[in-house]
């Protein structure tokens, strides 16, 4: 009994040996049965004239021998691209056994004997569920959108995306792979006022920029959008527009914003206090349209130091009014005197004395008072034929008030 036990576990560990044997003999047959099994790869063939869509089995390692073997034509400009499905299976026994019959078939043109095969999963994939998009040997495509890229591409960066381009020739053939193929179209396009030829591709503007290198900025002005799908004959333009703004600090000088009326002051007389300047920030904004400046917007930002304004009294002794008053416009008007009487009346009724003009309605509109410098205020409610333009019409007190005034030009000051 004792040596019965002894025996069976013997046959145990022998079993055991053998298992192991067997094992490292099917993990090392692997690599070579994966030559055997074709894998399923779809093209999709894309040009401006349409897309086509062909499925194939193939043995071939890397895409660019499928391409050859299948008589694609790629040329150094068109981009292949790579898609792969996701979720990988492992595959049944019967899986590779229709494999290998299938392999053994076409080398020897008959069929192989059966053998019992034992199921890989190592090597082999078999896919289902949804595409997810590689780019080839990982391409990045942020592209960098420097405000200084000039209306030339980078030669630096399409240089590189020369060499990147067609990569994903190099990658190797997976079960499942989607491999795409855009032909590329050579056109011109309109680059930064610029005329340089391009390589178009079948999808959007951005990704045709983006395949020539080409750079651009959130200021710029491209046509047709980016998110548009070209056709053959779009032609795609870049107006370069550069924003540029800088601070500048300027001295403002005192202005005349407003006066204070002043009876005991001689009816034209200006009494002037002078201000002191100040200093503001300006913000320049300037817009350039393919390197060159057309347009500067200047806006006031902030005070340094304020100024103080230049003060004025205006003296009113004869009319006698009193009191502060804003003026806007200023200019010098060619003054001259009239007299009628003292029941005279201008055009809009009104009685004429001292204290109201005759001016161009045209330029001056009725009701409108004014302050002139060596007469004092001024409403005028009156025209003459002679009174065209910046020409006012003082009326006098007298006759010889008249011909001691005469003609006179005057800074004369339109009140609010």
């Amino acid at each position: 009994m004792g040596k019965d036990v002894k025996q069976k576990k013997r046959w145990s560990a022998g079993k055991w040996l053998l298992f192991i044997a067997v094992l490292l003999v099917v993990l090392a047959a692997v690599p070579v049965v994966d030559e055997f099994i074709p894998r399923k790869v779809t093209v999709r063939y894309i040009t401006f004239n349409g897309e086509t869509e062909a499925e194939y089995e193939t043995r071939a390692h890397r895409v660019s021998d499928f391409l050859a073997e299948h008589k694609y034509e790629i040329a150094d400009d068109d981009m292949v691209l790579d898609l792969y499905e996701t979720a990988a299976m492992d595959p049944t026994t019967d899986d590779i056994k229709a494999s290998l019959k299938s392999w053994y078939m076409h080398q020897t043109g008959k069929w192989g004997k059966e053998e019992s095969l034992v199921p890989f999963a190592q090597g082999f994939e078999r896919t289902a569920g949804s595409m997810r998009d590689t780019d080839p040997a990982g391409y990045d495509t942020s592209y960098d959108r420097s405000v200084d890229g000039g209306g030339e591409a980078d030669e630096e960066a399409a240089e590189t995306l020369k060499q990147k381009q067609n990569s994903g020739a190099d990658a190797f053939i997976s079960n499942g792979m989607t491999i795409r193929i855009k032909k590329a179209e050579s056109a011109a396009a309109k680059i930064g006022g610029e005329k340089v030829d391009i390589m178009m591709y079948p999808g959007n503007v951005e990704d045709t920029l983006g395949y020539n290198g080409i750079e651009w900025d959130e200021d710029d002005v491209i046509e047709p959008e980016l998110d548009k799908e070209l056709d053959f004959d779009d032609r795609i333009k870049i107006t370069r527009v550069k924003i540029v703004v800088k601070e500048k600090k300027e001295t403002i000088e005192p202005v005349e914003k407003g006066a204070v009326f002043d009876k005991g002051i001689a009816s034209g007389t200006i009494v002037r206090t002078e201000g002191k300047p100040g200093k503001a920030v300006y913000k320049y904004t300037y817009k350039y349209i393919n390197g060159k400046k057309k347009k500067t917007k200047k806006e006031f930002d902030h005070w340094i130091r304020k100024p103080t304004d230049i003060q004025l009294k205006f003296g009113t002794s004869v009319t006698g009014e009193t009191g502060a008053v804003e003026f806007g416009e200023t200019f010098i008007g060619n003054c001259t005197a009239y007299y009628f009487g003292n029941n005279a009346h201008g055009a809009t009724g009104g009685h004429c004395h001292y204290g109201t003009c005759a001016v161009d309605p045209k330029v001056i509109p009725y009701g409108t008072k004014l302050y002139v410098e060596g007469y004092g205020t001024a409403v005028a409610n009156d025209c003459g034929g002679a009174v065209k333009g910046h020409i006012i019409d003082l009326y006098m007190r007298s006759t010889k008030e008249c011909f001691s005034w005469g003609r006179r030009n005057r800074k004369v000051y339109v009140l609010k």
